[in-house]
């Protein structure tokens, strides 16, 4: 079976807290990536640029189809370790919005993931054989009544604090990223795009073209 991938959520919207004093855009990057059957690599990426500010939890979601039950979560990379890692089909809530399936946290000074530095998490899922990145391209389906500031369906969420003098915090939502395609993939859809073109026009004159494919091989290897 051919595996697609990865999905990309990009954290940068407050659906309630005190977002006026949050001194970052992105808060954070989460990338889904398969990593063999049943398996898929989530890769969370700390975009935070004040260092008193932390991710204290994520929330996330799962096909409805499959057993969240079932999911497990290791963490394999970075030093902040979650301290609790829990999946179960909407089980879990993000401030006022509910109906999560999966939950990430962090707790304590040690263990706290903090902005400022970059870091990197990893956390390998499994568990389920059918597990693919697109199995968490799903919303909460507990947000019944709870369309706060029209951010109540959600992919996933993340608490914030250390906001502000008084460590105040925000709930935010993510959005699914706009990835750009490689640029080699663009060139080569551009060359194939101007060759049809182009026998296009010599077809209307009347003119037969024979369009080597050899050539368009190179041509898009070189690019």
């Amino acid at each position: 079976m051919a595996l697609a991938g990865p999905v990309t959520l990009d954290f940068d919207q407050v659906y309630s807290g005190h977002a006026s004093e949050l001194q970052s855009g992105s808060v954070l990057r989460a990338i889904f990536e398969n990593a063999g059957e049943g398996r898929v690599l989530l890769t969370l990426e700390n975009l935070l640029a004040n260092s008193s500010e932390h991710i204290k939890q994520m929330t996330f979601n799962l096909d409805p189809t499959l057993d969240a039950a079932k999911v497990r979560i290791e963490q394999i990379s970075g030093g902040r370790q979650a301290k609790s890692m829990k999946a179960m089909a909407n089980a879990f809530k993000a401030g006022p919005v509910k109906g999560f399936d999966i939950r990430l946290q962090w707790k304590g000074k040690k263990d706290r993931f903090d902005g400022g530095s970059g870091e990197v998490l990893q956390f390998a899922i499994s568990g389920l054989a059918s597990l693919q990145a697109e199995s968490f391209l799903f919303m909460n389906e507990g947000h019944q009544g709870h369309h706060y500031h029209g951010y109540g369906v959600q992919y996933a969420a993340i608490h914030v604090g250390g906001i502000g003098q008084g460590d105040r915090s925000v709930w935010m939502g993510g959005r699914v990223a706009a990835v750009p395609l490689p640029s080699s993939l663009g060139l080569l859809g551009a060359g194939l795009i101007g060759v049809y073109m182009h026998r296009k026009r010599c077809l209307t004159r009347g003119i037969i073209v024979i369009v080597d494919s050899d050539l368009v091989e190179q041509s898009s290897k070189l690019s």
